[in-house]
C-alpha cells in the first residue's frame, strides 16, 4: 500500500484524542505482534508524538500517533531529514513495519494499533543506521514539498522555485529534480486558490456574523447578474468595524488619506483604503474596499460609504490626502464640501519623473 495519497489527507483528528497525560496501555511481545498475533502479553506505558522546538524529529519506542495516516506521515519527514530511503515490509491497517532499504543496514522500525484499534504505537525500533546520508530521497515527493514548505509558498506566492530549491537543500540536504518543486508550488497554489474561491461565496455569512457580533459595523456586499436566473457574480465588498468609527471620531486628527492597491492572484482586482493618523502619529485604517478596478463609479461608491458610515455624525472639518484618482475630489466635494484637500507628494514627483 502507497503512502502518497494517504499522505495528503487532513490529519482532522489530531486534536480530538486526549493526551494530557501519560497512560498505560495494552502491548503483545514484539515477536508476535510483527506476526501478526495481537494478545496482550504486557503493560507499557505510552506517550504521545511530538516534534521538537526546532521541529526536528525524534522517534522512541512507546510513542503514541492519532492514527496509521499520522504515524505514516511523521515516519516520512523523518525519514527525510536523516537521509535514508525506506524499504516497507508491512504497511496495512493493523501493522506497519519498514527499515532501512540499504542493503545490511541495521534500521528498523515497527508498529501497529492499540486496544482502542484506532491510536498507533511504536513497539519496535533499531534506531543506529550502518549506511551513508543520501541526498536523493524518493519520499521527498512534490507532496511532500507542498505540505512541508506549504506556510513559506503562501506567504510568499512569488517565491521562486529556485530559492525553494536551496532552502530545501540548506535545511535537508536534498537535491531535489526542478520539476518536483515546481509541481509543489503548483499544488499550493492551486489549494490557495480554491481556499480564496470558497472565501468569497462565504462573504454573506460573514457580512452577517460581523454586524451580529459587532453592532455598528457597516458591511456591504454589491454583486452583478447578467439576467433573470444567472448566479450573481461578485463586483465590490466594504467593510468598517465599529471600533475603527469610534477610534477614528473620538481619537484621531481630522484628516483621512485614501488611496488603491491592485491585488495579486488569481481573482484581480483593487483594494480601496482609507487611513487616518491616531495621536501617537501612527496609521489607523477606517474603511477598506475590494472592487473591480479604479475608476470614478467604484471610488464614489467607496466615498458614499464611507460618508454614510463616519461623516453624517463627525462634523469636524476634514483634510483629505489623496493622489488625484479618478472620481475621488468629486465624490468627496458633494459630501464634505468645506474639506482640505492635499496631494501626495511622492506621488506626483513619481508621475512628473514619468
Amino acid at each position: 500500500m502507497s503512502d502518497n495519497n494517504s499522505e495528503d489527507e487532513q490529519l482532522s483528528n489530531a486534536a480530538s484524542y486526549d493526551y494530557s497525560r501519560d497512560f498505560i496501555v495494552e502491548d503483545s511481545s514484539a515477536s508476535e505482534d510483527e506476526q501478526g498475533n495481537n494478545q496482550p502479553s504486557r503493560r507499557q506505558r505510552g506517550m504521545p508524538f511530538k516534534e521538537t522546538e526546532g521541529g526536528r524529529i525524534i522517534l522512541e519506542v512507546g510513542q503514541l500517533f492519532n492514527n496509521l495516516n499520522h504515524f505514516r506521515v511523521v515516519l516520512r519527514d523523518y525519514v527525510v531529514q536523516e537521509g535514508f530511503e525506506l524499504k516497507r515490509i508491512k504497511n496495512d491497517k493493523d501493522r506497519y513495519t519498514a527499515e532501512c532499504a540499504y542493503e545490511g543496514c541495521s534500521w528498523r522500525i515497527h508498529a501497529s494499533p492499540i486496544e482502542d484499534k484506532t491510536t498507533f504505537m511504536i513497539k519496535i525500533l533499531q534506531p543506529r543506521h550502518s549506511c551513508q546520508k543520501v541526498h536523493k530521497n524518493h519520499e521527498a515527493t512534490a507532496v511532500w514539498v507542498a505540505r512541508r514548505f506549504k506556510a513559506l509558498i503562501e506567504e510568499n506566492l512569488d517565491i521562486e522555485a529556485k530559492f525553494l530549491r536551496r532552502e530545501i537543500h540548506r535545511i535537508y540536504g536534498l537535491q531535489l529534480p526542478p520539476y518536483t518543486i515546481y509541481r509543489a508550488k503548483h499544488r499550493v497554489l492551486n489549494l490557495t486558490d480554491n481556499d480564496h474561491k470558497k472565501s468569497y461565496d462565504q462573504l454573506h455569512a460573514y457580512g452577517y456574523i460581523v454586524r451580529r457580533r459587532n453592532p455598528g459595523s457597516m458591511v456591504l456586499l454589491h454583486t452583478l447578474t447578467p439576467h433573470i436566473g444567472a448566479p450573481s457574480t461578485f463586483q465590490r465588498f466594504f467593510l468598517s468595524f465599529q471600533a475603527q468609527k469610534e477610534g477614528f471620531m473620538f481619537g484621531c486628527r481630522p484628516f483621512i488619506g485614501v488611496d488603491g492597491c491592485h491585488l495579486k492572484g488569481k481573482f484581480p482586482g483593487v483594494l480601496l483604503s482609507a487611513i487616518a493618523i491616531d495621536a501617537n502619529n501612527g496609521v489607523f485604517p477606517v474603511a477598506i474596499c475590494i472592487c473591480e478596478g479604479e475608476s470614478k463609479d467604484s471610488w464614489s461608491w467607496f466615498i458614499d460609504n464611507l460618508y454614510r458610515h463616519i461623516g453624517m455624525e463627525d462634523n469636524r472639518r476634514m483634510t483629505f490626502m489623496s493622489d488625484k484618482q479618478k472620481g475621488v475630489l468629486l465624490a468627496i466635494e458633494k459630501h464634505w464640501p468645506r474639506s482640505s484637500n492635499r496631494f501626495c507628494a511622492r506621488h506626483l514627483a513619481a508621475n512628473m519623473q514619468r
